[in-house]
C-alpha cells in the first residue's frame, strides 16, 4: 500500500515544510477556510479593519476621492494574495494619471493610458514622507524607501508596528472587495433563477 492507503502510489514520506516540492498544499488558516467556503460571513478582522479604514477617513489620513478612484480603477480584489499592487501591468502613477485625465480636453483622452495601467493611489502616496498611507503594504513600501530629511538627510523611515493600520492589518483595496462581494455581488448570485 502506498500513501493515503491507495496501492498506486509508492510509500514515500512527504516532506511538509513550506516550499517543499512534496508539500500536497498551502495550510489555510481556519478562518480563511470558513470565509472561502461561506464568503458572506464576515470575520472579526473585516470588522476591525471597516473601523480603521472609517477612521482613517475620519481622520484625514485617508480620503474618500482615493477610494472612488480605487473603484473606477479597478483596484479591488477579494483575496490579500491577488493584490494589484502587485500587477506588473499598473505601472501608472495614479497621481500623474489623474493630473492628465484633468488637464486633458476630449481629443487628448484618445491617447490616455487604460485604467487597467494605472497603479493604486494610496500606493502612489507611499512616495511621499508627508504622507502616512492606510494601508499596509504602502506603508511597507514607504518604509523601503529612503526620504529626504532636511537635519538627517535620506532616511528609511520603519513601519511603527502600534500603528492601527498594522495591527489590522488594513489592505483597502481587499476589505472595499470583500464588502462588494457580500453585500452586492454574493446575494444577486444567491438570488439567480436555477
Amino acid at each position: 500500500m502506498g500513501m493515503a492507503g491507495r496501492p498506486d502510489t509508492p510509500d514515500v514520506p512527504l516532506h511538509l515544510e513550506p516550499g517543499s516540492p512534496a508539500t500536497l498544499a498551502p495550510v489555510i488558516p481556519i478562518q480563511t477556510a470558513r470565509r472561502r467556503r461561506n464568503p458572506s460571513i464576515a470575520s472579526d478582522e473585516d470588522t476591525l479593519q471597516r473601523e480603521v479604514l472609517a477612521d482613517a477617513v475620519r481622520s484625514g489620513r485617508l480620503d474618500t476621492a482615493d477610494l472612488f478612484a480605487m473603484v473606477r480603477l479597478g483596484i479591488l480584489t477579494d483575496e490579500g494574495g491577488l493584490l494589484p499592487c502587485a500587477d506588473p501591468h499598473r505601472r501608472i502613477n495614479a497621481l500623474d494619471w489623474e493630473q492628465h485625465l484633468l488637464e486633458s480636453d476630449q481629443e487628448g483622452l484618445a491617447d490616455h493610458p487604460s485604467p487597467s495601467q494605472v497603479g493604486c493611489p494610496i500606493m502612489a502616496q507611499a512616495a511621499s514622507a508627508a504622507v502616512t498611507p492606510a494601508c499596509v503594504e504602502a506603508l511597507r513600501r514607504q518604509a523601503e524607501t529612503p526620504t529626504w530629511h532636511p537635519e538627517r538627510g535620506f532616511l528609511r523611515l520603519p513601519v511603527d508596528p502600534q500603528d492601527p493600520v498594522v495591527l489590522s492589518g488594513l489592505r483597502p483595496c481587499v476589505l472595499l472587495g470583500r464588502v462588494l462581494l457580500r453585500h452586492l455581488l454574493l446575494p444577486l448570485w444567491q438570488k439567480r433563477p436555477r
